[in-house]
């Protein structure tokens, strides 16, 4: 963040804020590149939960504060803190809002939380079997679990697909979704215990 603000400073003291309002009019452009993002994420636009709704609201009310709307002349020191509260408070809004809302929902903790509450497995010795395409993120976080060296306890057949096809139906078997970062889209995932 300090380069970014001294990045701010220097331009718009060389300016002399005669171009800058074309600079902070460009703000505007972040909160719109997050709310494309996050709606990216989901199929329809009636499956985005009304918290991401708030969310965008928040962000935009945050961008809002904005030297661009300042009626009178404003000193550079009072631009730059400006535009700098305004950045820090999108960044810190934007982070605890991706932390919340989808740390539960990529596949490290889906898997960890599947395997010791409903599967009752130890991660530490467990293997997964593969079946179909599966997420690359997958080998990145779980590669010792695919082909382990050891006698593992619990087998588990995992199985993805995407969010547009029905779960499996299998009574014996769990189906959960999670975010595939890969494809940065909804995804199932089905656990079977063998």
């Amino acid at each position: 963040m300090p380069i970014m603000s001294i990045y701010i400073f220097r331009t718009l003291e060389f300016v002399k804020l005669k171009w800058s309002k074309l600079f902070l009019v460009t703000l505007f452009s972040i909160p719109a590149v997050i709310i494309y993002f996050d709606t990216s994420l989901y199929q329809n636009i009636s499956e985005i939960p009304y918290i991401n709704y708030i969310f965008y609201l928040l962000i935009i009310l945050v961008s809002l504060i904005n030297p661009v709307f300042s009626v009178q002349e404003r000193s550079l020191t009072e631009v730059y803190k400006t535009i700098s509260f305004s950045l820090i408070l999108v960044v810190f809004f934007t982070s605890i809002f991706f932390y919340s809302q989808y740390k539960s929902k990529t596949l490290s903790p889906v898997i960890y939380d599947t395997l010791k509450n409903d599967l009752n497995c130890d991660i530490k010795k467990s293997e997964f079997i593969l079946k179909d395409n599966y997420p690359l993120d997958l080998m990145l976080f779980f590669s010792d679990k695919v082909k382990p060296d050891y006698f593992s306890d619990c087998q588990i057949e995992l199985r993805f697909s995407s969010f547009d096809k029905m779960p499996i139906e299998d009574s014996d078997s769990i189906n959960k979704t999670i975010l595939d970062m890969t494809t940065k889209s909804f995804a199932n995932i089905n656990f079977n215990k063998l």
